[in-house]
Order: structure tokens, then sequence, then C-alpha cells
């Protein structure tokens, strides 16, 4: 009997279940392993896990293509005084022709037009360039020539100014704040077919990624938008840090714009400029 029994085991081992009234109970189908999400680089399910990587992917994204570049960044005193705004607009074409448009404000803005306040455009088609420059009450118009190959090129302004002078570059600058500043994911969306990853700020490693001021930082907010190329399209970032003594308040959003897309043409006040280097004014306003 014992042996029987035994055999009767063996037999059935790896046989589907016996049920009620002889019914056979079916092994139960694997789930099918659910897809996996695909990141762009230097981010995962957490957050930027390499800035290193993101930056180069974002610097990738931008060369070779046209985009338009905003750089918007505002210092207040603790009562809300202005110290300093620089707002940027570039548009670059895919041939590298741009149209930049420059405002200062503030006692402690940069002087790149002169004391502040001021205004320019400056448009180049790479072989002629062009200046409309607003400042005192007056308004000049000049053709550059020689060029002035410090302020008047695209990479000047897409790099230099935008990023925040010397070394101020993109890459740089979202290696550095995405490596020092801890942030999470937090949500994905879809736009024109894409998806896009939104980041906010976690904790604060160092403070090296803050360009105004010493110190330590405080009161910190980031908020990131990134696509699955790599490209940081915008974020808009906020923190305080000592300036001369007291506590400053820094807002800075930057935003990439019509990527692919944007295209250049010479401006309408172009022929005020005249057939020669040199400038033109306006009656003052």
């Amino acid at each position: 009997m014992r042996l029987g029994a035994l055999a009767l085991v063996v037999l059935l081992a790896g046989c589907p279940a016996i049920g009620p009234q002889g019914a056979v109970t079916p092994a139960p189908t694997p789930e099918p392993a659910p897809e996996a999400v695909p990141y762009p680089p230097g981010l995962g399910p957490w957050g930027v896990g390499d800035a290193a990587g993101l930056a180069a992917a974002h610097q990738a994204a931008i060369d070779d293509t046209a985009y338009t570049l905003v750089s918007n960044r505002t210092i207040r005193t603790a009562n809300g005084s202005l110290r300093s705004r620089l707002f940027l607009r570039v548009r670059l074409a895919a041939d590298r022709e741009y149209l930049t448009t420059v405002r200062t404000a503030g006692p402690d803005a940069p002087v790149l037009l002169g004391v502040p306040p001021a205004s320019a455009q400056y448009w180049s088609n790479g072989t002629t360039m062009a200046r409309v420059l607003t400042r005192d009450n007056r308004t000049r118009y000049a053709r550059i020539s020689p060029p002035d190959r410090f302020r008047a090129t695209w990479r000047f302004w897409r790099s230099t100014a935008a990023f925040g002078g010397v070394g101020g570059f993109a890459y740089e600058t979202v290696r550095s704040l995405f490596g020092d500043v801890g942030t999470g994911l937090v949500a994905t969306s879809e736009a024109d077919g894409a998806r896009l990853y939104h980041l906010e700020a976690e904790t604060v490693r160092n403070s090296d990624f803050a360009k105004v001021g010493s110190g330590p930082v405080r009161n910190l907010s980031l908020e990131a938008t990134i696509t699955e190329r790599g490209l940081v399209r915008r974020f808009d970032l906020r923190y305080q840090r000592r300036v001369e003594g007291e506590w400053v308040t820094v807002t800075w959003h930057v935003a990439y714009e019509d990527v692919g897309s944007t295209t250049v043409e010479r401006p309408p006040w172009f022929d005020r400029t005249g057939s020669r280097s040199g400038a033109q004014d306006d009656s003052p306003s």
C-alpha cells in the first residue's frame, strides 16, 4: 500500500490540481512585467542622480539647433527694494542669426549696457551686426564694425550673459545646480507627444551653485521641467543669501522655448543704423 501511494504522489506531481467534480484548475498565468519607465540621462525615479550626465545631455540638446532662451534674474533686499535685475531673451536661429533683447535695472545690476537702467537689442546674421541702445532717456542706433567680438556674438549672449558672467555657461550651471541641490521627481506629463519630468528641490548639499552673495543659502525653492532628451526646459530658482552683510532674495527664471522652430528676421530698426559703423541718436524721450 505504501508503494502504491508513493507512486500516485509521483504521478500527480506537476499535474494540474483536481478540483471539485473532477474539474481541472489551471496553473496561474504570470503577469507580464511592467514596462520600464524611460528616464532622461542623469535622471531616475528619485530625481537627478548624475548631474554631469544631465548637463551633457542638456548641452547636446541645444547644440546645432534653433531655440529661444529666456533668463530673468532679480535680486531684492529684505524690505523688497530692487538691487539688481538682468533680463535676456535670445532668439537663435539654426544658422546662428540671432536677436537679443536685454534690460538692466537696479543699482547693482550688471553694467554690460553701461550704468543701469538700460535696454538694448543686438542683431547679427554673421556678417553684419547692429545694435539699438536706450539709456539716460536717449536711444542710439549703431552698426558694429569691426565686430565687437565680446558682446556682438551669439555665443556671448546665450552663454556668458545668460548664465551669470565669466564661466557661467549652460553646462556648468546645470551641473552645479542639480549637483548641489537634491531634487525629487514629483510628476510626469505629456506635451506634443513627448514626456516631461517635473522636479522640485528636497535638500541643499552645498551653496556653490549660488552665484550671488556668500555664505550659506536658506529658504531655497527649485522647480524644474526636463524633457526625455535631457533638455532642462525651464527652472525657477529662489533662495536667500547674504550680500554685504544683509540677506537678499534671489529669483532666477530660465526657459528654453520654440526649440527647433525659432527663426530670426532683421529687426525693423536696422535701417536707422545707417550704412557705416558708428551711432545715431534719436531725440531724448
